[in-house]
């Protein structure tokens, strides 16, 4: 029998999430130097920069249900965050400024970022899968039409024992611990598949799609980072064999695709630059800074 690892249901973790911590003042942050100063060279009267991801992007979606700021058909997040396109382009901007503050993919995490505590437990692996971190989701791959034998096939690997040491590799977590065996090394399989979506599902898949094409030289797989709602709507409509999406899809794009699976699972790191003081926040205080409930850092960290 298999032993699959919990995913993680996002409308259960934002019940969780809604329900803990209930004061939202600036009780709770902590930072890693007295008085909130870096040797003197930061700075608390100045302006938080809030860095978040575009509208339609899988991770804001995901972010902003996870910490209570889901309104529906829209989110709360302060009009005035600066928004940027993928993953790559939030983290590169946090990097660079001392003040900003953003979200980001746990897998995607390195030494350029400080990924902050929430509720003092830290955004790792142990802690994600032990669901003390609760800022988390699936990253999910979606069949909108029936696959031919070749994407039929890839999908196989994806939830392989290969495939998803895979995503042990590029730094993510595996949705499966004892995964079957692929067992389609010997198949004479030609063609070409097209997956399109998150762009923080997407080295995952990307690479998997390389690790196909060495076992079969003659598929070509196109992997296009484009957001998660380009990539559940290209599963809608046909134009992509295979979508991502970093959330989970709604009641309405279930009912439009064939299936919908979670190839592996993350977190969402709140980060700062490194030599940013602060070290931990509340759940609600991550609500409220992304809100725009805080003008400066001296809020947060006085």
């Amino acid at each position: 029998m298999k032993k699959h690892i919990k995913l993680l249901s996002i409308v259960g973790l934002a019940a969780t999430t809604l329900a803990a911590c209930a004061d939202t003042g600036s009780e709770g942050a902590s930072n890693g130097s007295d008085g909130g100063s870096n040797g003197g060279d930061f700075d608390n009267s100045t302006n938080l920069h809030l860095v978040t991801r575009e509208v339609g992007s899988g991770t804001r979606d995901a972010f902003a249900e996870l910490t209570g700021l889901d309104d529906g058909d829209n989110d709360l997040i302060a009009p005035e965050a600066t928004a940027q396109q993928g993953t790559n382009a939030v983290n590169s901007t946090v990097a660079d400024d001392l003040y900003a503050i953003g979200y980001t993919s746990v897998g995607a995490l390195d030494d350029s970022l400080k990924a902050i505590q929430i509720d003092g437990v830290d955004a790792n692996e142990e802690n994600i899968l032990d669901g003390d971190y609760e800022i988390a989701r699936n990253f999910n791959v979606i069949i909108g039409e029936d696959l031919d034998d070749v994407a039929a096939d890839f999908w196989e690997f994806m939830f392989s024992a290969e495939g998803q040491a895979i995503v042990d590799e590029v730094g993510y977590i595996p949705s499966d611990t004892d995964a079957p065996a692929y067992e389609g090394s010997d198949l004479d399989l030609s063609g070409s598949i097209d997956v399109n979506g998150s762009t923080s599902v997407y080295p995952v898949v990307e690479a998997m799609a390389e690790a196909y094409q060495e076992i079969h030289s003659d598929v070509q797989i196109a992997v296009h980072s484009t957001g998660s709602g380009a990539g559940v709507t290209s599963a809608i409509e046909g134009t992509s064999d295979i979508g991502m999406a970093s959330r989970d899809l709604d009641d309405d794009e279930t009912s439009q695709v064939t299936e919908v699976r979670a190839v592996a699972l993350d977190g969402i790191a709140v980060v700062v630059h490194p030599d940013n003081p602060l070290e931990s926040l509340s759940m609600d205080q991550v609500a409220d800074i992304f809100r725009g409930d805080f003008s400066t850092w001296a809020d947060i960290l006085d």
